[in-house]
């Protein structure tokens, strides 16, 4: 029995003291509590960054440059699928070792690409999204075309942050207002970012209410002597975070440290809340923060970076980070919530936790990797090397044994 079922079977027969976990039923929604005591004591697990079971990038040859990589999985049968940009081209690199096969190439025809993202894989199908094409195209590994749908004529607002696809088609997107938050007075608010369900028709869509997105605040800017308002917006707080996959979808609001289950019909099944202490922004961390970011204002542009500062130093920044960065999908239902960061912060720090919504494990990984796809004991990843050049890794991903208590 693997350690997650026997915490489960703890949890319902003893006391919440006892285990520092509780599930209760609330008109149908299962509550998950996991307390700090539980989060701490998580199993670590790790990812051998210095070993490469397989890489590709670098070199002069087109067919090795990643460095536009829009998305990527491993199939089953070990291959690894590369969708990139510019050339708008979605390649198959055989596990083994060898030059790619390339199913799809740059256009606007069908079965041809501008930014391939990929939603799903089911069987020997790819399922991908267009963002500049606003369109979905299942193409088989041969690069055979077994669907489209463009969905063009649905209002832009609903296709804002493509969240994944559902098993009956649908695209699970949500909306980031940023045309609602130009009034929002001298406090931080908080808009609704709504969830739409893109039906196949390419013009209808299930319209859900969501959660709220983005924290800003309306600072003053001034220029010359003068002053006026200006939306200040400090990516320090996220939106809220959405995950499809085909059951449903999970939404991880900016505010204190939870997620919820929803099924396909949009209807909440499951609220999961970890206490997870959130990243305080005190004033050392402000002057770091704005330190960094200033040296990265001068590389873009040296003539307005300090009036990019000037509004640093005058915006008002949030009190806390939120939770989470993003979810990714693990193997077995599993849900990587990656935990929230800066870019000078040494390690990106991911929370695992299994189908049934308890946490299975804790990881770390250098800043300098992006994760792109999950496995049962390996991950994909992305790099750069000294010369700034991309690669692709295969790392090996190593869980600690089952407790035996």
């Amino acid at each position: 029995m693997r350690r997650a079922e026997l915490l489960f079977l703890a949890a319902a027969c003893a006391a919440p003291e006892e285990t520092g976990i509780t599930r209760r039923d609330s008109a149908g929604v299962e509550i998950v509590t996991i307390s700090a005591a539980v989060m701490d004591a998580t199993p670590v697990w790790s990812i051998d960054t210095a070993t490469h079971l397989w890489t590709i990038g670098g070199g002069e040859d087109p067919a090795q440059d990643i460095d536009r990589m829009s998305s990527v999985t491993r199939l089953a049968n070990r291959d690894v699928v590369v969708g990139v940009t510019r050339p708008g081209e979605v390649r198959v690199y055989p596990g083994a070792g060898g030059a790619p096969r390339v199913i799809a190439r740059g256009g606007d025809g069908p079965g041809e690409f501008r930014v391939p993202i990929l939603l799903d894989v089911r069987g020997d199908t790819l399922v991908l999204w267009d963002y500049s094409l606003d369109r979905l195209t299942a193409v088989t590994t041969a690069g055979s075309v077994v669907q489209l749908v463009s969905q063009v004529q649905q209002p832009r607002h609903r296709l804002r942050e493509v969240a994944g696809m559902l098993e009956d088609g649908r695209v699970v997107t949500s909306g980031q207002t940023w045309e609602a938050m130009a009034d929002v007075g001298d406090r931080g608010v908080r808009k609704e970012q709504p969830i739409y369900l893109l039906h196949t028709d390419g013009t209808s869509a299930d319209s859900l209410p969501g959660p709220p997105g983005m924290l800003v605040y309306k600072g003053i800017h001034y220029e010359g002597g003068n002053s006026s308002s200006s939306v200040l917006t400090y990516h320090l707080d996220n939106r809220a975070l959405v995950f499809a996959r085909g059951n449903g979808y999970t939404v991880a609001p900016p505010g204190e440290p939870e997620f919820q289950a929803y099924d396909a019909a949009g209807t909440l099944r499951r609220i999961v809340r970890p206490q997870i202490a959130r990243r305080e922004v005190t004033p050392v961390f402000r002057e770091e923060y704005i330190a960094h970011d200033s040296v990265e204002f001068v590389r873009q542009n040296a003539q307005l970076a300090p009036e990019w500062i000037r509004n640093y130093r005058e915006g008002r920044f949030i009190d806390r980070l939120a939770a989470f960065e993003r979810i990714l999908a693990g193997p077995d239902g599993e849900l990587w919530f990656e935990r929230s960061w800066v870019q000078y912060d040494p390690v990106k720090e991911f929370v695992v936790f299994d189908s049934t919504g308890m946490v299975a494990g804790r990881v770390t990984i250098p800043m300098s990797r992006t994760i792109g796809w999950i496995g049962k004991d390996a991950v994909l990843a992305t790099w750069r090397d000294a010369d700034d050049v991309r690669h692709l890794s295969l790392h090996p991903l190593r869980r600690p044994p089952p407790s035996s208590n």
